[in-house]
């Protein structure tokens, strides 16, 4: 007879919670679907959501490749590459800092393929979601028996809770009036957020860029 196999409950649940904790956590990714929600509403930042979802997809993917032992990172590519990430995020903060003093808030929605871009990118060059996911999945991969079962449920439930909670997150904000009278002081607040958390990441890894690079 066909045995099911037993789910470590405990661990899913923990998983869970601590995905979603690091969902909502303010950060980079939260700073821009607010401010395109703040500007362009839940249909524009929708595209931004898809994007940072796409984007985890690819981080989960090289962690997928390292838990199977088919591929794996090296200690300097990882710096350089979290470096450069933090440097991008600090320039897309500033670029948007730019455009927001330039333009009125009604001129700066961004179109759907460069809301989808812009999450894409953020994404997959934010170093604190490089860190998480790198580090994250391997600890839960005993949630199942089987190890490729166990990958296969922590990459949907994965999807599925950044998808919800970003998009709940989103709507709910898109539902308050004054977020639209104040969408130019949000953006700019958002692209503040960016630079200064590019400037932590650059501080970061600088020491270790330095020593890797020259």
């Amino acid at each position: 007879m066909y045995k099911r196999a037993a789910m470590n409950l405990e661990l899913l649940w923990i998983y869970i919670l601590s995905v979603i904790v690091f969902i909502i956590t303010p950060g980079p990714v939260t700073a821009l679907i607010l401010k395109n929600t703040s500007s362009g509403g839940f249909k524009k930042a929708f595209w931004t959501i898809l994007g940072t979802d796409f984007g985890s997809l690819i981080l989960i993917s090289f962690a997928l490749l390292g838990i199977l032992g088919i591929f794996n990172i090296s200690n300097d590519f990882f710096t350089i590459f979290s470096f450069c990430g933090a440097v991008f995020i600090f320039f897309l903060g500033l670029r948007g800092l730019v455009a927001d003093i330039g333009k009125n808030s009604a001129n700066i929605a961004p179109k759907a393929k460069g809301a989808f871009s812009a999450g894409f990118i953020l994404t997959v060059s934010n170093p604190k979601e490089i860190i998480f996911i790198m580090t994250f999945l391997p600890q839960f991969t005993q949630i199942l028996p089987d190890l490729h079962a166990s990958l296969a449920l922590l990459v949907a439930l994965w999807v599925g809770l950044d998808i919800f909670v970003l998009c709940a997150f989103s709507f709910g904000a898109s539902k308050i009036k004054a977020l639209e009278s104040y969408s130019r002081y949000i953006g700019l607040l958002s692209d503040i957020i960016l630079m200064f958390v590019g400037i932590l990441g650059v501080a970061f890894y600088w020491g270790d860029f330095w020593a890797i690079v020259f």
